[in-house]
């Protein structure tokens, strides 16, 4: 991994200090983590709330980028489904990632050119998304506009404009660490709005009376026809 890529992790200047533990928190833009807690709130009005969120993103040269946001969403507290760490050999690895979209609060797409080829499963992955998670759907667009093309069922969800990131992580470490915290901090603020904790307890709640997921034709439609894709865990089986 480039040196240049690391977290964005400062230690407080300010000593502040875990109200469960007393240990010294780091701060990660404007949030607090604690080693032993995850993170924490200095104003105890407003108490922290972990959420699931599921990584859809192509196997390209933009992974490194993905896993540094997942890293420092996981040091935080959140439970992040990155499908190389949930997908065992042997698994049913359609319904992995079925399950892994329906049990989580929000998912994030990573727009590239590899990732919104058709077919392929991050378009199914999208697909599910929206039929269970209607808007609570976050884009971000790893690479040029002009050379991705996104299904048009997400077409009025405003994407985070990350296609830059290499050119930034090559400039000045200061600089590039200034911009990615800004990021991440966008990413955070999406993720732990309070609007986006209302419509994923609505959905949730919905469900339970609902129970769509049982009569989906679309999801049922691709279970039975297969994802496109997930050549590495083939590669990894046969090895």
């Amino acid at each position: 991994m480039n040196d240049n890529l690391i977290s964005s992790e400062n230690t407080a200047d300010n000593n502040a200090k875990c109200p469960q533990c007393q240990t010294e928190l780091t701060q990660f833009g404007q949030f607090w983590i604690c080693p032993q807690h995850g993170q924490v709130s200095l104003d105890e009005s407003k108490p922290f709330e972990p959420m699931r969120i599921f990584f859809s993103y192509g196997h390209d040269c933009n992974e490194e980028l993905v896993r540094l946001i997942k890293t420092d969403l996981e040091k935080r507290g959140h439970n992040v489904w990155f499908d190389k760490n949930e997908i065992k050999g042997g698994d049913n690895w359609r319904h992995k990632i079925t399950d892994g979209i329906l049990k989580s609060h929000r998912v994030i797409s990573f727009l590239s050119k590899h990732s919104t080829r058709d077919p392929g499963v991050c378009l199914d992955e999208i697909a599910i998304a929206i039929g269970v998670k209607g808007g609570n759907l976050k884009t971000i667009l790893l690479e040029p506009e002009t050379e991705v093309s996104p299904p048009p069922t997400i077409s009025h969800i405003q994407w985070m404009d990350m296609h830059d990131w290499q050119k930034q992580q090559a400039a000045e470490k200061e600089q590039w660490q200034q911009w990615y915290e800004e990021k991440l901090d966008e990413i955070i603020s999406v993720v732990e709005s309070d609007e986006s904790r209302q419509f994923s307890g609505e959905i949730e709640k919905l469900s339970g009376y609902l129970k769509p997921i049982s009569s989906d034709s679309r999801i049922s439609s691709l279970l039975s026809r297969g994802f496109v894709g997930r050549e590495w865990l083939f590669k990894t089986i046969k090895a």
